[in-house]
């Protein structure tokens, strides 16, 4: 394998009931440094996808590989510090500090009989708080939080895990539009400036098309496109894969405005 290559999917099936495929022999790779974006109306197989790659899941035909490797022969500690995920809508049972729950990022660093943490561990919590906006936050219960405030510290619990890849299912959820963008820019940033790779799902197809540098799109469990940003986000295809019509528009600074047309 290449060494670039980060993840490799060959031929992956998977579903969730038998006789249900979710995914249909699916062949993807992700480069180390990518940032790309799953697309595809609800049921595609977009968090499933997710799912498989952080070994939430195995598939039940075909092969995953991380760095060469198949996911399950990964040791669960060391591959929570080269990968971390973000899911969707996860539901506060526990009323832990916004703190605590960053600090839950660290637990596969710690070490010794009870595992407490290290100075470093606070460092790293403190520094991604400041990251996502969530330092007025820290102390408060994280059930005290809106659903988009939530999400945010899902996505700094993720980032204390200094992972080389970040995989984010729907991230921006519930979050307000200076957020959005506040926290796309951070990706972008980690992705150009330090070298991760990004693998996001979303809805938000006109995030997509402003911050992502590679799309995916997936309908009933296949993949039916896959290229650069500028060669999917297009009216054409957009309508079709969504079954409506669709627009695109392309305005200064590489921002692109996605949204359904009405005739």
């Amino acid at each position: 394998m290449p060494a670039r290559d980060c993840y490799k999917l060959d031929g992956v099936s998977f579903g969730y009931h038998a006789g249900r495929p979710v995914l249909k022999g699916i062949n993807l790779t992700f480069e180390t440094g990518d940032f790309c974006a799953l697309i595809g109306p609800n049921g595609a197989g977009k968090s499933t996808v997710l799912r498989l790659l952080s070994g939430l899941f195995s598939p039940q035909s075909g092969s995953i590989a991380f760095r060469g490797r198949s996911i399950d022969r990964w040791k669960r500690s060391e591959y929570a510090k080269k990968v971390a995920a973000v899911p969707q809508g996860e539901t506060a049972v526990f009323d832990y500090s916004v703190r605590d729950v960053v600090l839950m990022g660290r637990f596969a660093y710690r070490s010794g009989p009870f595992g407490l943490e290290s100075s470093h561990d606070l460092e790293v919590a403190e520094r991604v708080l400041e990251m996502t906006d969530l330092v007025p936050f820290a102390d408060r219960p994280i059930t005290d939080l809106s659903g988009g405030e939530r999400q945010r510290v899902l996505v700094a619990r993720a980032l204390a895990q200094e992972p080389d890849v970040l995989l984010l299912d729907e991230p921006t959820t519930a979050m307000d539009p200076l957020h959005q963008k506040l926290l796309l820019e951070l990706l972008e940033r980690l992705n150009r400036e330090d070298g991760k790779t990004v693998v996001l799902a979303s809805h938000d197809l006109s995030l997509v098309g402003t911050f992502a540098r590679r799309v995916c799109v997936l309908v009933k469990g296949e993949i039916v496109h896959d290229g650069p940003t500028g060669d999917v986000v297009k009216n054409e295809i957009l309508s079709t894969v969504y079954g409506t019509e669709i627009g695109v528009v392309h305005t200064e600074g590489d921002t692109v405005l996605v949204g359904l047309l009405r005739k």
